[in-house]
């Protein structure tokens, strides 16, 4: 618990949006609560199950992923930078994000992704 509780006030110290970040609601359903938080064209998304079932919720592009930020048509991506289920703290594609645009959350697990742009050509 330690641990967690050192990599989430590293995160914070490190990431703008979670400093002084403009704050809005992606979703508020049931047990899911999902939410950005925006600074200087970066982009936070937490998402908590507070059930201890799987959950899914609606991660809009125009909300999180890519509306926010394209370059020559190609769109930002999503990347895991914490999670309080083993194996998903890897940095690596957020891969619960099914192409419906929805995210799969297990049980009791809380997620924060980081938006990243596009690599322009």
């Amino acid at each position: 618990m330690l641990a967690a509780y050192r990599r989430l006030l590293t995160l914070r110290r490190t990431l703008p949006p979670l400093q002084r970040g403009s704050f809005r609601w992606i979703a508020r359903t049931g047990d899911v609560l999902a939410y950005a938080r925006d600074s200087d064209g970066e982009s936070v998304v937490v998402a908590i199950n507070f059930s201890g079932r799987p959950a899914e919720v609606a991660i809009a592009a125009a909300d999180a992923v890519a509306g926010a930020a394209s370059v020559r048509g190609k769109e930002a991506a999503l990347r895991t930078i914490y999670s309080t289920v083993s194996g998903r703290n890897d940095g690596g594609p957020a891969g619960a994000i099914r192409p419906s645009g929805r995210l799969r959350l297990a049980g009791h697990e809380a997620v924060l992704l980081v938006r990243e742009s596009p690599v322009s050509a």
